[in-house]
């Protein structure tokens, strides 16, 4: 043979490879094809084994192909298996739909909580309207003792998609209103089982959980107890240029400080329940002692359930508290509160509480009286002296009545594991004397969020603007000078009041947990005396009871 012939030979040779190349892939690819739509019809008939024999063999990488398999092997109960081709075929086709839901529910059913709710959180776009994804979620929610929201996912998974969800979905929303105390919804859940399935083992539990509710302990009872300890570096909340008392060592203290707090169930019917509260509140300084303080609280409510999702409470408070082992203040609080849970759309508080206010430390006692202008000289001995006419033991008088009207709302965010909340509030207070006689308008905002290694980080903030009635009957520190007669500013006391804190919890088991904060109180006023700012930080210890 020439080499001619050779050449023409090897041209022929290689043309004949790279057709069959050409036209072999779309038959790779009609294979893969085939087998899906085999496999998914075997499927959907409940024969997820044989439809796994055909996906094997399947010889070249599909996503399509790794989705179905890992769907069967989720159907068959191979939970880790499944996770492992859903894995599969989220990194071949990212943007296959459903891939994030299906690996969500493997994970969830391995035991894997962070890694179902990262799944979610990916699958929220493409699937967050699927009944499944609401199911999942609220299951998630559940096992994190999230009750209410839990029962809003579960509640939403039914609406979603009632037949193919049943029963499942109906009973653990059972099981969520029951664990977030609305009896009159997990009996509604309940029966949606029994009615949907009547001979399956879901209508047996469903019974069981009817009859336990039926005949649950009407004394329920929580508490739990803080310990901790804090750094404050303003104890004596001093304003700008006042200058302490000579038996005050600083404003900055060390201190140890706990909390006792608990609720007792006395009524419980479908309509109404009602019970008492306790909560006390000590703190002992390091060197401050003349700040320690005992706060015990003892309160009782009243709720009358309204509807399906309404519920009016009725609340009473009565606390007292002594500063340095001396009476300090005795109060009286008492207000209806109405709840409504809008579902998706988070939960309502509107408030209205009215407080009564007895102080019982010392004043002092009046300010001698001047020569009537700014810098006339006192009468002697008088040291110093104010304007006359003002009788500062009657206007520094603080009790009185206050009354706040507020409105809270929260809001569980999705796919973030966050609760969103805040609200606005107006306060009016009318003391006997004139120097605490004010209106104020607050807003706050709030965050929850539950972070992996079972943390939980907590953020709070606040504005207040709030007006006073009258001018301070307390000079600025500037202005008073021994032997001579003080001025006042002669303008309404405004305050501007910010409030910051942040806060992380650890929970080592279910009851048990330490938590880091830091607080911060701003106080801009146009009154030195009431101008100044607080920071706190702290560490504590926390432990729940309750059954």
């Amino acid at each position: 043979m020439s080499r001619r012939e050779v050449r023409f030979f090897l041209r022929a040779l290689i043309s004949l490879l790279i057709a069959a190349i050409w036209l072999a892939a779309p038959a790779w690819g009609q294979e893969a094809e085939v087998a899906v739509v085999r496999a998914s019809a075997l499927a959907r008939q409940g024969h997820c084994p044989e439809a796994l024999q055909v996906l094997a063999r399947v010889s070249r990488a599909n996503g399509a192909v790794a989705r179905l398999r890992g769907q069967c092997q989720l159907e068959l109960r191979d939970y880790p298996a499944a996770a492992a081709s859903l894995e599969e075929a989220k990194r071949l086709e990212p943007g296959l739909p459903d891939v994030d839901l299906l690996l969500a529910m493997a994970r969830f059913h391995q035991g894997d909580l962070v890694g179902s709710e990262a799944a979610l959180d990916a699958a929220a776009a493409t699937s967050g309207k699927r009944s499944e994804y609401h199911l999942y979620r609220g299951l998630i929610l559940l096992q994190e003792a999230q009750a209410s929201a839990a029962a809003s996912e579960l509640q939403r998974a039914q609406e979603t998609a009632p037949g193919p969800a049943e029963p499942t979905t109906s009973y653990y929303a059972g099981l969520a209103w029951a664990a977030s105390d609305q009896r009159e919804r997990a009996e509604q859940a309940f029966d949606r089982v029994i009615a949907a399935a009547p001979d399956s083992v879901w209508a047996t539990e469903a019974r069981k959980a009817k009859e336990k509710l039926a005949h649950a302990s009407v004394a329920s009872w929580w508490a739990w107890a803080r310990g901790g300890i804090e750094y404050d570096n303003n104890v004596v909340l001093r304003g700008t240029g006042v200058t302490l008392p000579r038996d005050i060592s600083g404003q900055g203290d060390w201190r140890g400080v706990w909390t006792l707090s608990g609720g007792y169930e006395l009524l419980r019917t479908p309509k109404w329940s009602a019970g008492v509260t306790g909560t006390y509140y000590g703190a002992a300084q390091s060197d401050l002692s003349t700040f320690d303080q005992h706060n015990p609280v003892l309160g009782a409510w009243l709720d009358r359930r309204l509807g399906e999702a309404t519920t009016l409470r009725l609340r009473v408070d009565a606390g007292y508290a002594w500063v340095d082992q001396s009476p300090f203040v005795a109060s009286q609080t008492f207000g209806p509160e109405l709840y409504y849970d809008w579902g998706e759309a988070g939960r309502s508080k509107l408030y209205v509480s009215a407080a009564h206010r007895d102080y019982f430390f010392s004043r002092g006692g009046d300010v001698p009286a001047g020569p009537g202008f700014a810098g006339g000289a006192c009468v002697p001995p008088a040291a110093f002296c104010g304007p006359p006419g003002i009788n500062e033991r009657r206007e520094l008088d603080r009790d009185g009545w206050g009354v706040t009207v507020g409105a809270d709302h929260a809001y569980q965010l999705v796919p973030a594991r966050t609760e969103l909340s805040g609200g606005y509030r107006f306060h009016t207070y009318d003391s006997r004397g004139s120097e605490y006689q004010f209106d104020a308008h607050e807003v706050w905002l709030g965050t929850k969020t539950r972070l992996p290694w079972d943390l939980e980080l907590r953020l709070y903030g606040s504005y207040a603007h709030s007006e006073y009635d009258n001018p301070s009957v307390f000079p600025s520190p500037r202005d008073v000078m021994a032997g001579v007669q003080y001025a006042l500013q002669g303008v309404a006391r405004r305050d501007n009041t910010w409030r910051f804190r942040v806060a992380l919890e650890k929970f080592w088991v279910p009851r048990f947990s330490t938590s880091i904060a830091f607080s911060r109180l701003d106080n801009k006023s146009n009154v030195d005396v009431y101008d100044y700012d607080r920071n706190i930080v702290g560490a504590y210890v926390t432990y729940r009871f309750g059954r």
